[in-house]
Formats: C-alpha cells, sequence, structure tokens
C-alpha cells in the first residue's frame, strides 16, 4: 500500500472518529456533517470518483472506495487543501504553514 493510502484511511478513521465524538458529546447528531456526508457520497458514487483507486489502493468491494472518497471529500475542501499544503511542505521542506491559523483541519476549529 502506498503512503497516501494509508494516509486517505488515517483521514476516514480520524473523521469517523470526530464525528462519533461529537455525537456522544452533544448527545446530537450533527446534522450539518449528517449532510455533508450524504452530498459527498452521493457526488463521488455518481461520478464515479474514487481516490483510493486514484492512488493504487485496491478496494475488495465495490462501491466501497467511492464512498470512502466521498467521506473524504464531506471533510471539506479546506481540510484537504491543508492536509495536502502540509505534506507538500514536509515533503520540500518547505516550512510555510498551510493554513492562517495553523491548522490541517478545517472543521474541527469551528463552533456548531
Amino acid at each position: 500500500m502506498e503512503f497516501f493510502g494509508i494516509l486517505f484511511l488515517a483521514v476516514i478513521v480520524e473523521g469517523i472518529s470526530w464525528w462519533g465524538q461529537e455525537i456522544i458529546k452533544t448527545k446530537k447528531i450533527p446534522w450539518n456533517s449528517l449532510v455533508d456526508i450524504v452530498f459527498g457520497v452521493a457526488l463521488c458514487i455518481g461520478t464515479h470518483t474514487d481516490l483510493f483507486a486514484m492512488v493504487g489502493v485496491p478496494v475488495e468491494w465495490p462501491y466501497v472506495g467511492q464512498v470512502l472518497t466521498g467521506l473524504l471529500v464531506s471533510r471539506g475542501s479546506d481540510y484537504l487543501k491543508a492536509l495536502t499544503s502540509k505534506l507538500t511542505s514536509k515533503i520540500g521542506g518547505n516550512t510555510e504553514k498551510a493554513g492562517a491559523d495553523g491548522t490541517a483541519a478545517g472543521k474541527e476549529g469551528k463552533s456548531e
């Protein structure tokens, strides 16, 4: 498995964990996140977008790669941009921060 494949899986696990913690902590379903998930997954299935196949991570079951890609997409473009910026700066030796606040997560810092 490629480095980016492991990275994408880690982001998926982190996202699901964050949503689970929010539900347990607030005892409410974060509806805005649920809507993001539904649209992200539907968009990726509808367009046959599978980020895991693009980076060479084999997925055994049909649609799983598209659903997981939808989960990544639902985390938001800011999240993915900050993550790739940080990775690029680490690989290239650049010490420039990814976001204005220096975090890689776009949704975690926002209040709901």
